[in-house]
């Protein structure tokens, strides 16, 4: 079962929120921007950032039955244990990021 790790809003440009876990909720707002990448590249679609660093990127993703999307993100940093891979999904009016752990 996935489970919400933050809340964020869609800002036109960008989505801005917070993550909500004991550990990661001192990073303050986290910004998700788009990349400006090349066509047909493997690049992120998105960068994630708190302030001035950059803490993850993302990319877009389509349901299997192509009705819904999402970015899949991956959160790293050196102070991190592990990277997190998490999606945020559109739910009402704002987008849930959800995490499940990964199983060996």
């Amino acid at each position: 079962m996935a489970l919400k790790i933050g809340i964020f809003y869609d800002k036109g440009s960008h989505f801005e929120g917070m993550l909500e876990t004991r550990k990661l909720h001192d990073l303050g707002n986290i910004i998700i921007d788009p990349y400006d990448k090349s066509p047909d590249s493997s690049e992120p679609d998105y960068i994630v950032r708190t302030g001035q660093f950059q803490i993850g990127r993302g990319w877009k993703q389509t349901t299997k039955d192509e009705e819904r999307e999402y970015i899949n993100l991956i959160l790293d940093d050196p102070h991190m244990e592990e990277e997190i891979r998490a999606r945020l999904v559109k739910q009402g009016d704002q987008h849930i990021l959800l995490w499940e752990r990964m199983v060996a």
